[in-house]
């Protein structure tokens, strides 16, 4: 089997940073699946997608990063979103049978549960700081597509919708707690560990750092760290 990774162009060269990207790279690698990587600069996504028979998302945006084409004698089968991606990698891996990004049957909802906290407390917050940085490490024609994209969705520009960076940041130190007691929790628990699950890893600790990722490097792209 052979898998095709495509995840979203960076002038900055082969890094993944896009929160959902980020979980299907972070997937890929625990799991130690052999893969290549393509990077498709946002104006290309959905020619890419259409021409490897994919759906449309029913909701959103039609075509989306991450998607994964695998290749299976002369048949290739591909698909998009990162949960529908992780829960097809969990079912098929060989290459480390020991290793699950779903470890038990409480996963799934442990890892949906930290993506709803994530969507409705943490997204608000990392988003104005990060998406307003994002255009930085855009290539040229993947650039101009977000930032027109951008504008359309919300009614003016970018800068304009982010508001006032100090609050979104006194926003996220406030919002993340909730994330910290969460671990701390759970390193104190039967199976202590640095994990939401204790000691084993599993994809809601992907759904976590992807955002983490997301923050620092649209954060660094123009030299910026607040710690």
């Amino acid at each position: 089997m052979e898998i095709e990774f495509f995840d979203i162009l960076s002038k900055n060269g082969p890094v993944s940073w896009s929160p959902n990207t980020v979980k299907t790279r972070l997937c890929l690698n625990y799991l130690a699946i052999p893969h290549k990587t393509t990077y498709l600069s946002y104006p290309d996504i959905a020619k890419n997608h259409k021409s490897l028979g994919i759906p449309p998302n029913p909701k959103g945006l039609e075509f989306t990063c991450p998607a994964i084409a695998v290749k299976q004698s002369s048949k290739v089968f591909a698909l998009q979103e990162s949960l529908a991606i992780a829960k097809f990698l969990d079912e098929t891996n060989s290459s480390n049978s020991d290793r699950k990004i779903f470890p038990n049957p409480g996963a799934l909802s442990l890892a949906l549960l930290v993506q709803r906290v994530v969507d409705r407390i943490l997204n608000s917050p990392v988003a104005k700081i990060a998406i307003p940085k994002v255009v930085d490490i855009l290539d040229p024609s993947g650039r101009e597509y977000f930032i027109r994209t951008r504008t359309e969705w919300f009614g003016m520009p970018i800068d304009d919708w982010a508001g006032d960076l100090e609050i979104a940041w006194k926003n996220l130190a406030r919002d993340v707690d909730i994330f910290s007691k969460m671990l701390v929790e759970a390193a104190n628990g039967p199976e202590g560990g640095p994990f939401f699950m204790g000691s084993v890893p599993s994809y809601a600790d992907f759904v976590f750092v992807g955002y983490i990722v997301w923050l620092k490097e649209a954060n660094e792209a123009d030299g910026e760290s607040n710690g």
